[in-house]
């Protein structure tokens, strides 16, 4: 059995964040990480609102977040962890035992997608699951938005002011929004609604050009556009803890400012958690606060 004081699941801008600081503290720390650091970060070509860089890919930035963490002393193991025991705080990895005093939930969450062709290949080449990331690169561009719920007329309305049209596209006949997104979007006279209709195609090779639409009852159209933002929901990575950790409806971890779990010695940060914004930069503000109570609960353990 391998003992740290603090393990971090999930090495994205959240959890390498924690690392940096928790090695700052002293304390002894893993991160466990899936498939490669920096989560959904590596599917951003261009990062221009993270302070410090006008312009950093979102595979250098997460490069540069690695080697930090690193030269801070940490350790980082890419594995899929496949049981986490919370009362003896014991996480298998490998059919091998790591134990730790504080956990921090780092995992993440990633975008529902379409699931059509050629969505993840023309991801960041007309393709975007956020619109505060990418919309400065479709200035006084045609774009689509896919979808009508709260985070999609959000993406309209910020689009609206500086796209030069936007087309919102949802399967549903009504917008299933709250009231105060639906009298935003109404004052747009540059915004165009598509309901009941369904994205079917992607079209484009280098980049996206159009997209078809398919209606309920089976009539299609074509939209030329420069961009497709779609946002149909997020699916945050819980599987191996939402029967214990307390979730909210949709799946997030809830957690209080210092991010504090439900359980003891279990912390959270990042887009796992239930919160309003999911950005490179509120991510690192929660690994960095999950860090700092997770180094005051191991001080308290001695």
């Amino acid at each position: 059995m391998k003992d740290y004081e603090l393990i971090i699941l999930g090495g994205g801008p959240a959890g390498m964040t924690a690392g940096i600081y928790a090695c700052r503290y002293g304390l002894s720390t893993l991160i466990v990480e899936n498939y490669f650091c920096g989560g959904q970060m590596n599917l951003t070509t261009e990062i221009k609102n993270y302070p410090s860089y006008e312009y950093i890919s979102g595979a250098d930035l997460s490069e540069k977040m690695k080697k930090h963490y690193l030269s801070c002393g940490g350790e980082l193991l890419i594995a899929n962890p496949t049981k986490i025991d919370f009362d003896n705080k014991q996480i298998e990895i490998k059919g091998e035992i790591y134990a730790y005093k504080a956990l921090i939930l780092a995992m993440g969450a990633s975008a529902r997608k379409l699931n059509l062709e050629k969505e993840q290949a023309l991801t960041g080449h007309g393709i975007s699951y956020c619109a505060i990331c990418d919309g400065f690169f479709f200035k006084n561009k045609d774009v689509v938005v896919a979808g009508s719920g709260n985070s999609a007329l959000e993406d309209a309305i910020y689009l609206s002011n500086i796209c030069k049209s936007v087309s919102i596209v949802s399967k549903h006949t009504e917008f299933r929004a709250q009231e105060i997104f639906l009298n935003e979007i109404k004052k747009k006279t540059n915004v165009s609604y598509y309901m009941g209709y369904q994205t079917t195609k992607i079209v484009g090779e280098d980049k996206l050009t159009a997209i078809e639409i398919t209606s309920n009852s089976g009539e299609k159209k074509t939209i030329q556009t420069d961009g497709l933002f779609i946002q149909i929901g997020r699916r945050p990575d819980v599987s191996l803890v939402k029967d214990k950790v307390q979730c909210s409806p949709a799946g997030f971890i809830k957690a209080n400012e210092e991010m504090e779990t439900n359980i003891k010695g279990v912390f959270v940060a990042g887009d796992v958690r239930e919160k309003t914004l999911r950005q490179i930069i509120t991510a690192c503000a929660d690994g960095a606060i999950a860090s700092n109570s997770a180094f005051k609960y191991v001080d308290g353990l001695k």
